[in-house]
């Protein structure tokens, strides 16, 4: 294995291809007279600052952005690779104005594969990690662009299962692909050193970056250099954190005082070969949401991050450098994926991170003091790869049919936009001889191991000695702890009745009440009825007083009228 200075890493199974170069300043390309089928062969100005040597201090985030094929030959094309300029591309937004020139730093072509992607944009990561930096990639686009098939490949890529039928993948293979069964990617075999196993034509970004990382490791390991690697892969869903490795409950987000981003409960896993990690990435994307849309029928419902921690151990030193790679969730609108339930509602939080991750995009592009990361959980773990101390890619992924234009212009203006963004460089983390010399002693474990089980030996004698002495005082104490236990269960008990007892008291007062005011009611009402009683005699009376008081008048009359007859 060779390694051009500037170049990244190469070994013997991958050669870099002829078409595509890299110098100290950046990227060059020779055409070879040929540039058909929409491939982009690009030189890189003098002015250009990609991925300068890891003794600057500021860098500029690179930007490249990779166009995927037509999905149909019908289709017209509303992006123009220009061959032979600096990562230009033209694109027409269907009105009468001029094509409108974008600049990167790379523009890979519908034609372009994935080794040549790699070559590019993350074989020098791979090898700045490898000593003791930390890079990142994450792939940016609308859903459908290509960004999963860039990250992982056609075949260890999240697939969603529908009963009865096999699982398919709707992306379109990239041009150069050579195809490969699913059984090809997945039987990987345990012995390390075998990239060629491993690293199909088609296989993503992901298993390349492992591959060239145990192929540095089987190389460079030897009696004082040991290498340790771990990985953890997690999923923003919802804007919940969820383990991949292992999938359980929603994670916590946290942060320390110096503005480090955590995840808290996250497993991370150490391994030891390619088969392993090959494994581990087939688990995570297996549980990782994936649903069919309108729009594309292995849509990713969920940023996927996935983290690998490489340390290499020296009797001197330990040099710790670690790599980002991040699959967003593609942007979507609801008219054309034709979303509903749950659907809407997972694209409304993958456009609302998006968004947020947007919105820092533009204010680090325009040099803002203060920029936001608190909007989304998916800004926070990104806060270093965008800002922070980290050597950054961005893959921004297009579709060059007119039906998606309004979708690639979007993504064209926010790479544009990224391509201002400068990060400052973080010098390599080294620790120091006594902390390096703990981490050798395991990496060499068998003194070390020898000498912790006699001291696990000791332990075990001293506490079977204090056990047998404390026995009769723990019997005693345990007697005293059931004994107060009983205490409180019998005061516990006696408050209950005395609460069941209270309000039997409290419901029979309350019901005394209820009868003494439905008879003080009935009393009222006999009274009332006595007292119209008594004036309706009252009445009676006066009447018949009125009757003999006039039948009196009329006998006295009578008898004078007989008087005076007589007379």
């Amino acid at each position: 294995m060779s390694r051009t200075p500037g170049t990244g890493l190469q070994t013997g199974n991958n050669p870099r291809p002829n078409n595509v170069t890299l110098s100290s300043r950046g990227l060059a390309s020779s055409s070879n007279g040929n540039n058909g089928g929409g491939r982009l062969t690009t030189s890189v100005p003098p002015t250009a600052n990609i991925l300068p040597s890891p003794t600057g201090t500021e860098e500029r985030l690179m930007v490249t952005v990779r166009i995927r094929p037509l999905s149909d030959s019908s289709e017209t094309n509303c992006i123009q690779a220009q061959p032979n300029r600096s990562g230009s591309l033209l694109f027409d937004d269907g009105t009468r104005n001029k094509p409108k020139k974008y600049n990167y730093d790379c523009v890979f072509g519908e034609a372009s594969t994935q080794h040549e992607v790699y070559t590019v944009a993350v074989a020098p990561l791979v090898h700045d990690v490898l000593n003791g930096y930390n890079a990142a990639v994450f792939a940016y686009g609308a859903t459908g662009s290509g960004k999963t098939h860039t990250m992982l490949g056609p075949h260890v890529r999240p697939v969603r299962a529908t009963p009865g039928t096999n699982s398919s993948h709707a992306t379109t293979a990239q041009p150069g692909d050579t195809p490969t069964s699913p059984s090809e990617a997945m039987n990987v075999p345990e012995q390390p050193g075998v990239v060629a196993s491993m690293v199909q034509p088609s296989s993503g970004l992901m298993i390349r970056a492992v591959a060239d990382i145990f192929d540095y490791i089987d190389q460079h390991t030897g009696e004082e250099t040991k290498f340790r690697i771990s990985l953890s892969y997690l999923e923003i869903y919802n804007e919940l954190i969820r383990d991949l490795l292992n999938p359980g409950g929603p994670l916590e987000l946290r942060e320390d005082n110096r503005g480090n981003q955590s995840v808290a409960g996250l497993s991370e896993v150490s391994t030891a070969s390619r088969a392993e990690v090959i494994q581990l990435l087939l688990k995570g994307n297996k549980a990782r949401t994936v649903e069919p849309t309108a729009a594309n029928q292995t849509s990713s419902r969920s940023h996927a991050l996935l983290s690998i921690t490489v340390q290499n151990l020296t009797p001197t030193g330990t040099k710790q450098g670690r790599l980002f790679m991040t699959d967003l969730a593609g942007s979507e609108r609801a008219r054309k994926t034709k979303n509903r339930g749950k659907r809407l509602q997972e694209g409304a939080h993958i456009n609302r991170s998006l968004l947020a991750l947007g919105n820092c995009i533009n204010a680090l592009a325009g040099g803002a003091r203060y920029v936001n990361f608190r909007d989304s959980k998916l800004t926070r773990l990104l806060k270093e790869a965008l800002s922070g101390r980290c050597k950054t890619v961005m893959i921004a992924h297009v579709s060059p049919e007119t039906r998606h234009r309004d979708e690639t212009k979007n993504t064209l203006v926010y790479a544009d936009r990224a391509n201002h963004i400068t990060t400052r460089l973080q010098e390599p983390t080294i620790l120091e001889v006594e902390e390096a010399a703990a981490a050798a002693r395991e990496a060499f474990p068998v003194a070390h191991y020898q000498n912790l089980v006699a001291e696990l030996r000791e332990e075990v004698g001293r506490l079977k000695m204090k056990m047998m002495t404390e026995r009769p005082r723990s019997g005693a104490a345990l007697q005293r702890q059931q004994q107060q236990k009983q205490e409180q269960e019998q005061s516990s008990t006696e408050e209950q009745i005395k609460k069941a007892e209270l309000k039997f008291l409290r419901e029979q007062i309350v019901q005394t009440f209820k009868q003494q005011m439905k008879l003080r009611r009935r009393l009222l009402e006999a009274d009332s009825h006595l007292l119209g009683l008594e004036l309706d005699a009252e009445r009676q009376h006066m009447v018949i007083s009125h009757w003999q008081s006039r039948q009196g008048k009329l006998y006295d009359r009578l008898d004078e009228d007989d008087e005076e007859g007589m007379a």
